[in-house]
């Protein structure tokens, strides 16, 4: 029990107050987790939401995303180079002036934003780690964006217009 508790990042109370089925279950969605996150999508047409686990296509195929948006956590402006960080390994790749761009950041993150000029995140709220860092360090930061780590490649060029919550590649 402590095992599956410290896998899926509960406590040992917690977990012991499911049934046997609902623990089954939880492998079951860490795997539909794992199967979603290579092709999640979250795209707005026409006013509505629209989520796909799809790659985005379209009549004339993949639709090229060049303005990502999301919530302002900071204001500023930069144009930079992208560096995606997925995991901790990846926070070494962060360059001085770096546009830094995850899924949500953590304490293990502050070393890399420091370097970096702005940051990007796929997640996050206004009291989130990236959005206070991001007013500790007066950066621009743009948050909840849902797609920047995907959309987003190491080596684009991008402008981080936190003043309008847009990150436009160059």
């Amino acid at each position: 029990m402590n095992e599956i508790a410290c896998r899926f990042n509960l406590s040992l109370d917690d977990l012991l107050f499911l049934s046997h089925e609902e623990i089954g279950k939880l492998f079951e969605i860490k795997n539909q987790i794992i199967k979603r996150r290579k092709n999640f999508n979250i795209l707005f047409e026409d006013g509505k939401l629209m989520i796909s686990t799809e790659k985005i296509c379209m009549d004339d195929g993949v639709v090229d995303t060049n303005e990502i948006k999301g919530v302002i956590a900071n204001k500023g402006y930069v144009k930079g180079k992208v560096t995606v960080v997925r995991n901790l390994d990846e926070l070494k790749n962060v360059e001085k002036g770096d546009v830094l761009v995850t899924y949500m950041t953590t304490p293990d993150f502050i070393v890399a934003m420091e370097r970096a000029a702005a940051f990007v995140t796929d997640e996050g709220g206004i009291t989130c780690h990236a959005a206070i860092v991001s007013r500790e360090m007066n950066k621009p930061c743009i948050m909840n964006t849902k797609i920047a780590t995907s959309v987003l490649k190491n080596g684009d060029m991008v402008e981080v217009d936190a003043d309008k919550g847009i990150i436009r590649k160059l």
